[in-house]
């Protein structure tokens, strides 16, 4: 598998200033996806579903009734890993 090479802050302040003004869903979606995968140290393809049927599995995705949103933040529920050792998951602000 290779991977692409890192986002720069410029180009994130580039998207981020294209898709500000969007009243488009799909794009204040996709904006948001991407600074919290940037700024959360996460993988892009781990916040999405994947197109690969053996890849699907609800246990491994985010739920989207686990989102919580104020006016100034937002929480989610990561899923229970192997790593974690009681299967809880991680509460992600």
């Amino acid at each position: 598998m290779s991977q692409k090479r890192p986002l720069t802050r410029s180009e994130l302040a580039d998207v981020s200033h294209h898709y500000a003004l969007s009243l488009s869903f799909d794009d204040g979606l996709f904006l948001t996806l991407l600074l919290t995968g940037f700024h959360g140290l996460m993988h892009l393809g781990k916040l999405t579903w994947p197109d690969k049927r053996n890849l699907q599995d609800y246990q491994k995705v985010i739920m989207r009734n686990s989102v919580l949103v104020d006016l100034k933040s937002f929480w989610f529920s990561l899923p229970g890993h192997k790593a974690d050792r009681f299967f809880e998951g991680s509460l992600v602000c």
